[in-house]
């Protein structure tokens, strides 16, 4: 994570492509979900919101299907 974490300290942008939603809190403060758009911008607290999730994956945090 530092790896990350050092040049956004600096003020530099960094950008990371995952499907890891467990390591997602702590690689970004930041996150957008994409499906095909921008389905959602903000904090990563809100991203992980399960609307949010079921928007952009079509399973709820349950892992039924939506």
């Amino acid at each position: 994570m530092t790896l990350l974490r050092e040049p956004a300290a600096d003020g530099r942008a960094v950008l990371v492509s995952t499907h890891d939603l467990h390591a997602l809190p702590a690689l970004a403060d930041d996150a957008a979900l994409l499906l095909r758009r921008i389905l959602f911008h903000g904090p990563v607290s809100e991203a992980m919101a399960p609307a949010n999730l079921v928007r952009a994956f079509g399973v709820d945090v349950a892992g039924g299907a939506a």
